[in-house]
């Protein structure tokens, strides 16, 4: 099948825009890693878009991206090289991810609800896989104590890690300015799916990005 290319005309201005002059991968010099997964992981559950089923957000991300970032991105003309805590910490989060098989095609789909705890041995699992990662990032540790499935201890180390946000961010900054989002997704994973009432308040942890959409 021949290649087309688009155009854009802009006739007040007199222009055209075509993708026959500028190749995007020539704007593009390194492949994406688990890195960007984890974030686009983040970002659908303190938005709410993972609860939104048509979009089939759930068997995306764990059936078609993250073998993809395993495999390193075969189908890609640049080198894919995740950190292996990084890949640790994308398949622990997968194991958040409610699927349920269907009769047609894509053959599975997001849960009611698209969020789950994963049982006892699926989170021993993901928690000696980010033990044997080597040095692992603050959110990182964060989202292996919310796999040890014990309450107290996450809101311990959520202060902690709110706490540091904050120190991090000096005395000036408004709390809402820089959001630290993936402790947040942990926190709302605690709250959706292991079905706890967190006691912890702070600005950097807004509430209504925890609960599940229209709760």
């Amino acid at each position: 099948m021949p290649r087309r290319g688009l155009r854009g005309l802009f006739p007040l201005i007199g222009e055209e825009l075509s993708s026959e002059d500028f190749d995007f991968g020539d704007a593009v010099d390194q492949a994406p890693t688990a890195r960007v997964w984890v974030d686009a992981f983040t970002l659908n559950v303190i938005t709410g878009l993972v609860w939104e089923r048509a979009r089939v957000i759930g068997p995306l991300l764990k059936t078609d991206y993250a073998p993809m970032f395993h495999a390193g991105l075969p189908h890609s003309s640049l080198s894919s090289v995740s950190d292996p805590a990084e890949l640790a910490e994308m398949d622990a989060l997968c194991a958040y991810l409610h699927l349920v098989e269907t009769p047609r095609s894509p053959w599975v789909a997001s849960g009611v609800p698209p969020l789950r705890t994963p049982d006892a041995e699926e989170r021993a699992a993901a928690a000696a896989r980010l033990d044997g990662a080597g040095a692992l990032t603050a959110d990182q540790r964060l989202l292996r104590v919310l796999l040890d499935d014990d309450q107290p201890a996450f809101e311990q180390a959520l202060t902690s890690r709110l706490l540091k946000h904050r120190d991090s961010t000096g005395p000036d900054a408004a709390p809402r300015t820089l959001l630290p989002v993936t402790a947040i997704a942990l926190a709302a994973l605690a709250v959706q799916a292991h079905g706890w009432a967190l006691n912890v308040r702070s600005g950097y942890l807004p509430a209504g990005l925890l609960r599940a959409p229209g709760r």
